[in-house]
């Protein structure tokens, strides 16, 4: 962008066919006209779901001669306020109305709860454009239990408004508000204490030096990638 205050050369260049024209001087740390030679440029993989970093790469690939990030964010004279809102201007992005016609499928014949996690597994695979467009289309048919499951209650009463009864102590405490974490540290310490003391005085030399290894990187967390092989019981699964 600096460059292009300075030398029209890059005017008419992407991102990615900068390199062509100019090279970097990185003892002065700029771009400088390129007197010979030819490099072929390319623009770095961005993940999906980094946000604006990854819309403004996309806009790296059609905007040329840009001298601030206004001017990336501007398409045929109108300017967005952001990366992924010039996307949408240029056409990259789509209107999702696939996404909504699944969804609508799955209310047909799916339950509220279903259509939940259809919704939350679309989130995590990063393939919507527009999530909250699809959000304002789907979420009466994500809802339609609510209502339904708070007449289930009773009363709006809970186990601890009656001192006979046992409150469960658990998932319903759980601060890490997720299912998988909570299934995970759900383990009884006295039960796992006697069955890994009971475990470990059956293994071999050769199982023992794996274990302290492992272990090892484990209380120092210096981490670590290991693959244990071995023909068909010699103890995998028991190690």
């Amino acid at each position: 962008m600096d460059s292009n205050k300075i030398y029209h050369h890059g005017w008419d260049l992407t991102y990615a066919e900068y390199v062509s024209k100019f090279v970097y001087v990185a003892r002065k740390r700029c771009w400088q006209p390129r007197k010979q030679g030819n490099t072929i440029g390319r623009l770095i993989w961005v993940s999906p779901s980094s946000g604006e970093l990854f819309y403004m790469r996309m806009m790296f690939s059609s905007t040329k001669g840009s001298q601030s990030y206004k001017d990336i964010r501007t398409v045929e004279n109108v300017v967005y306020h952001t990366f992924r809102e010039a996307c949408f201007g240029k056409g990259f992005l789509g209107s999702d109305q696939e996404f909504v016609g699944a969804l609508r499928e799955a209310n047909t014949w799916g339950t509220p709860h279903f259509v939940r996690k259809l919704f939350v597994k679309l989130l995590f695979m990063n393939t919507m454009d527009r999530p909250e467009y699809v959000w304002k289309q789907t979420w009466q048919w994500m809802a339609n239990d609510i209502a339904f499951n708070h007449r289930r209650q009773a009363n709006r009463k809970s186990l601890r408004d009656f001192p006979s009864m046992t409150y469960p102590i658990g998932y319903a405490a759980n601060p890490h508000r997720n299912k998988l974490i909570y299934n995970e540290m759900a383990y009884d310490k006295e039960i796992l204490a006697a069955e890994f003391n009971k475990c470990y005085h059956s293994l071999i030399d050769e199982q023992t030096s794996i274990f302290y290894k492992i272990m090892r990187v484990v209380a120092s967390q210096l981490g670590g990638v290991y693959f244990l092989y071995g023909y068909g019981g010699t103890g995998k699964t028991f190690i």
